[in-house]
């Protein structure tokens, strides 16, 4: 098991000997894996945080997505404002998320809620998956870059009291 932290200067050395040439990465047992989505995902499957059964976990996929799109779309906008500097681009990116993609995508997860409500709260059966992690990093991070994010996020009560709930369990509320 390799672990790198490794100061700038220093990066130019370790590089050539990662796949891709770029972090992050995790080396389990001799394989190399790469690109952040995968390594949760096999870290998920590993510690049971990936739903029980196909079903769930096409479920738990399904979420992710979504709140996939959701980080792409703030995202998106954060690079508009802050490094592109394009405010036509930025005006075109706010009232395409602001008035149809965040609505459409928040309401997806709210239905996801709703249908689950029955097994607890979570996004996905009966216990905590690496979607209601997914659920609350992206919220935490949206709400800081694209404050209009938690406006939404209040106008569905789901949602609200998922991140909330998620945040207040001990062990997570401990290292958030």
């Amino acid at each position: 098991r390799r672990s790198y932290d490794v100061e700038p200067e220093g990066w130019e050395k370790v590089k050539p000997g990662i796949p891709f040439g770029k972090l992050p990465m995790l080396e389990h047992n001799g394989t190399v894996l790469t690109q952040t989505r995968t390594i949760n995902q096999y870290l998920a499957m590993q510690l049971g945080f990936a739903g029980k059964g196909n079903l769930e976990q096409a479920l738990v996929n399904e979420a992710n997505e979504t709140v996939q799109e959701l980080k792409e779309g703030s995202a998106n906008i954060y690079i508009a404002i802050y490094i592109e500097k394009n405010k036509q681009r930025q005006e075109f990116l706010e009232k395409q998320y602001y008035g149809a993609d965040l609505p459409r995508l928040m309401q997806a997860l709210e239905t996801m809620l709703e249908k689950n409500e029955a097994n607890g709260p979570f996004v996905v059966g009966k216990k905590i998956t690496i979607a209601d992690m997914n659920m609350v990093n992206c919220f935490d991070v949206a709400i800081d870059y694209t404050p209009k994010v938690k406006e939404e996020m209040q106008k569905c009560p789901r949602v609200w009291k998922h991140y909330n709930y998620i945040l207040s369990i001990p062990v997570i509320k401990k290292y958030w």
